[in-house]
């Protein structure tokens, strides 16, 4: 499923030909949702990623139904609080580091939809999200370098064990901070 988002994003952004990394941009997607809630941030990551597009109108069309299907399985997957969240990955046949790298790029997504830049303010009240946040922080800017003393076996054991952790976080972040979006009025209603 997760390679399925990846996948999706992908093939989207080559129709309306519109550069990005599709693990950040799913990323950016949750991010969003955390603060937007779903019902305004599938709309809104699909509009963002569109606007520069000068593709005609039946490719951007096309791109813009793969988006919204893409965001629309991921949004509702956070929503349900089934922990049934899937991060927009490359699948286990990539290479090892591509799936690292991928990984450093979907947390950075998920930064920039959080608005980190913006304010780190917002998360005072949400200590889980704090430490998320700067868990995420860390793994972005993290560079994959397999061991010499590491086997294949550990080396996919501890990306796998990476990438549970990091979808449970984004799930954690989107419940702890629906307080927050229903105290702004933003996101979902009561």
């Amino acid at each position: 499923m997760q390679e399925q988002q990846f996948d999706q994003v992908a093939e989207a952004l080559a129709l309306a030909d519109v550069l990005g990394e599709p693990a950040e941009l799913h990323g950016q997607l949750c991010g969003l949702a955390c603060i937007m809630g779903v019902e305004a941030a599938g709309p809104a990551w699909v509009m963002d990623l569109l606007a520069d597009s000068a593709v005609g109108e039946s490719g951007l069309e096309l791109a813009r139904d793969r988006l919204a299907t893409s965001a629309s399985t991921t949004l509702e997957s956070m929503q349900s609080g089934d922990m049934s969240l899937k991060l927009g990955l490359p699948g286990d046949d990539a290479p090892l580091a591509e799936r690292a790298e991928a990984l450093a790029h979907w947390c950075q997504g998920f930064l920039h939809g959080l608005g980190i830049s913006a304010s780190q303010d917002r998360y005072a009240e949400a200590e889980s999200t704090a430490e998320i946040v700067s868990d995420f922080s860390e793994i972005s800017r993290a560079a994959f370098e397999p061991g010499d003393d590491e086997s294949h076996e550990e080396s996919e054991a501890a990306y796998a064990e990476l990438v549970e952790y990091v979808r449970v976080s984004a799930q954690l972040a989107f419940e702890e901070l629906r307080a927050l979006r229903e105290h702004t009025g933003d996101g979902e209603p009561h």
